[in-house]
Order: structure tokens, then sequence, then C-alpha cells
């Protein structure tokens, strides 16, 4: 899993030019992927002007491709460049400017395994989606479903599974979680990363998708 929260970059100009660069694609073939001008994607990439929500989204479904990365984690990532207003640029810094109760209190139950307090931060209504071929996949709706979910992964994982946070990307929308997860069953050890993306209202989580690293990988310890 590549994020690009390695890149150290200040401006969203920056780091388009730096994921271009390592994506190996021309701006005029962004421009026609994107579906915008070339003129437009220059000014992005110059930090003249900024890209809708919307184009910025359009922009990491792109990239994300490219670079064999979540596009949902590249969006958010950018995302944090850009100021409240979706124009001029903000420095990197703090990237929890709303929810941040929300996603301290998912960082921490989490670390600790306090999974009562992780189903308390979801709303009601939930749906939690669950890709792949397994005991856990689908479309989980509602609290009581992605209860049920939760706990049915906690059960299959085995002796004391244990969650490792290794970053979270936070914007007024979206948490994304990076996570590794150890767990053993039996004889067999197995340390799985996936990545959690969230959307939030109010202070709390109203969907869900849990990405698996490796799908195939994934599937075949939860079958």
């Amino acid at each position: 899993m590549t994020s690009p929260g390695v890149l150290a970059v200040e401006t969203l100009g920056e780091a388009l030019r730096l994921l271009q660069s390592r994506a190996g694609i021309n701006r005029d073939d962004m421009a026609r992927l994107v579906g915008v001008s070339n003129g437009a994607i220059s000014n992005y990439f110059n930090d003249v002007s900024a890209p809708s929500a919307s184009v910025l989204r359009r922009i990491a479904n792109v990239l994300g491709k490219q670079l064999k990365t979540n596009p949902a984690v590249l969006w958010i990532e950018l995302g944090h460049l850009l100021d409240d207003r979706g124009v001029g640029y903000a420095a990197r810094g703090d990237r929890r400017r709303r929810h941040d109760h929300l996603v301290d209190e998912m960082h921490r139950s989490l670390t600790v395994g306090d999974m009562e307090t992780f189903f308390d931060l979801h709303t009601e209504d939930v749906v939690v989606h669950v890709p792949g071929s397994n005991p856990l996949a689908g479309d989980h709706k509602g609290e009581q479903a992605a209860r049920q979910v939760f706990t049915k992964l906690m059960e299959l994982a085995g002796d004391s599974p244990r969650f490792e946070v290794h970053d979270i990307l936070a914007n007024e929308e979206h948490t994304v979680l990076l996570l590794g997860l150890r767990a053993r069953r039996g004889e067999e050890y197995v340390h799985l990363n996936f990545d959690l993306v969230c959307h939030l209202r109010d202070g709390k989580v109203t969907e869900m998708w849990v990405n698996p690293e490796d799908q195939y990988r994934a599937d075949a310890f939860w079958s």
C-alpha cells in the first residue's frame, strides 16, 4: 500500500508534480483522463488555481490507478493541502480539522481493543461494506449488523487479535485509517494490512468501506 503521506510537500501543486513523476503520466493525458482543459491542469500543477472537490477526486482516481494506491486515501491526502474554502493552499500540519474527538476515539478504541466504544462511534443507520469471498463479505446495514460483522471478525481472528493503527488521514467528511491486524488461529499466524474509509456526519461514522491490501490472503484467512 502506497501512502502519499510521505510526500512532505506544502502545496497541492508540489504534490501533483511529484505524484505525476512517480506515475509516469504527462499533463496532456492527465487533462484528458480527468476531463478538464490542459490549461486548467497546468494551473493546478503550478498552484495558480485550485480544483473543485469533484475534480480533485477525479485526479485522485487517475493517479491512484497509475500508482496502484487507494484513490480515497490519495483524495483525502491531497485535500489536506487545500484550505477550508477550496481555494488557495494551507501548509501541512493538523490533519484533523473536524471530528477531532471521533478520530481520537477511533484510534484509541482500536489500539486498546475497546470494541464497545468503537461500535458507539457509528450511527444507527451505518452501512459497512466488506469485499471478498468470505463469511464477513457483504453490505451490512444498520448498527446491529455492523456490530455483528466486527464481532464475527474478532471471533474468526482467533487468540488475542490486535489492531495496529499505522496512520489516520482526515478531512471534514472522511477519515481513512491505515491499519494492521495481528492474529493467531491455532498454529496459524497472520498479519493483515487494510484500510477503513469512513464517511462522517455529526461526529459519527455513517458509512465504512473495508479495503484489504491483499484480498486473496484476507479471504483465505477469514474463510
